[in-house]
């Protein structure tokens, strides 16, 4: 939510020394361009889900836990 980009900036500041893929869950289609461009290019996006690990509901948390997976 927009009242929640000042935390979510310094938060992303605070980590830029840990390796980190910044989120950001159910953004409204209208602020994706001023986020990326404000708070982070490299934000991936990710719709709202009740079943967060189904790929094909958001494939972007199969794509972070393949790393970690044998």
């Amino acid at each position: 939510m927009p009242y929640e980009l000042a935390s979510f900036y310094k938060a992303i500041e605070r980590c830029k020394h840990l390796t980190i893929q910044p989120l950001g869950l159910f953004v409204p289609h209208d602020i994706k361009p001023y986020v990326k461009g404000v708070i982070n290019k490299n934000i991936e996006f990710v719709e709202n889900s009740h079943d967060l690990f189904h790929s094909y509901d958001n494939h972007i948390f199969t794509n972070l836990l393949n790393a970690h997976i044998e």
